[in-house]
């Protein structure tokens, strides 16, 4: 971490317990003691939690600056991959099934207008799996997935030391592709009409149905 950091950027370190989350924050702490640190997970105070998550916001949300992002590590449990419109250079993460991985990278590069901002080593996305040697899993992993997704995924990623950096482009380029779409007049018009049309289908029967759930 301390060498991808090296010339500036952010990291997002997103970890199956908050237990390992603790303990992370704090070997980083000790080890690289220059970077800033935001921990968040769902054992904070409903106040606590959503004082980090603003700071959070303005550190790697879409409007943050260079000088915010450059030497800050996020470090957290699943709470990061929910809902946060956050955008990190590089990511480190606990192994977990398939579909929890392409969520999380969702905060992998996220904002185009970051780019620029992004150190030369991380202007290509880079995200680490952590795995086991074995295939002995780390117990809390296993109490929250359960050995047969972490198997499987596992086995997704065998020799595949860039299936990773594949993935996030193939899914970079289907969101892309949809916005664009979404974005053309004419599609748009097209697209209104058929959910006005399918709104007027549906209609009659919420009509129909709404006395059978009133409140005697």
């Amino acid at each position: 971490m301390r060498e991808r950091l090296r010339d500036g950027g952010c990291a997002i370190v997103i970890l199956s317990t908050i237990r390992r989350a603790q303990e992370f924050a704090k070997e980083v702490r000790e080890h690289i003691p220059d970077v800033d640190i935001i921990l968040l997970h769902s054992a904070f105070l409903m106040p606590d939690r959503a004082a980090r998550e603003r700071e959070l916001l303005q550190k790697l949300g879409k409007r943050s600056t260079k000088t915010e992002r450059n030497h800050l590590i996020v470090i957290g449990t699943s709470v990061l991959e929910q809902s946060l419109d956050i955008d990190g250079d590089v990511m480190l993460t606990d192994l977990c099934p398939m579909d929890l991985l392409l969520q999380r990278l969702g905060r992998l590069h996220r904002h185009p207008v970051h780019d620029v901002m992004r150190p030369e080593q991380l202007k290509a996305a880079q995200c680490y799996v952590i795995e086991p040697d074995e295939d002995v899993f780390e117990s809390g992993t296993r109490a929250i997935y359960g050995d047969y997704l972490l198997m499987r995924t596992k086995k997704a990623f065998a020799g595949q030391k860039s299936l990773c950096r594949r993935i996030f482009r193939i899914w970079c380029r289907i969101v892309t592709t949809t916005w664009n779409l979404i974005g053309k007049p004419k599609l748009r018009r097209k697209c209104t009409e058929k959910a006005k049309k399918r709104k007027r289908r549906i209609r009659p029967d919420i009509k129909k149905d709404e006395g059978r759930f009133l409140l005697p």
